[in-house]
């Protein structure tokens, strides 16, 4: 699979290169991550802040932004030292409000 960034929840689960998602506004509900017990994900707004750090404790893990959600410059994945472990079968997913 790759990465779909069209639709709702946008959903990564390609984490060998950078990928912008999106280099405009753009308002996020809540992040999830799907992985394996060791993963370390975190994305990034169009400034290199962090929106979200999900740390995988082998389960389901997520950051809620509410209902109406949080507005953002923009979201990026970086495949920096922050990202570590995600690899095959583990998913990013992405509600927008």
């Amino acid at each position: 699979m790759a990465n779909v960034i069209d639709k709702n929840p946008i959903v990564l689960d390609t984490f060998n290169a950078d990928a912008v998602i999106k280099s405009t506004q753009i308002r996020i509900q809540k992040v999830v991550l799907i992985g394996a017990a060791t993963d370390v994900a975190c994305l990034e707004d169009a400034d290199g802040n962090h929106i979200a750090v999900l740390k995988s404790l082998g389960a389901t893990t997520e950051i809620d932004f509410g209902r109406k959600g949080k507005l953002f410059s923009g979201l990026s994945f970086d495949t920096d030292d922050i990202n570590s472990g995600l690899g095959s079968g583990d998913y990013i997913l992405v509600y927008l409000a």
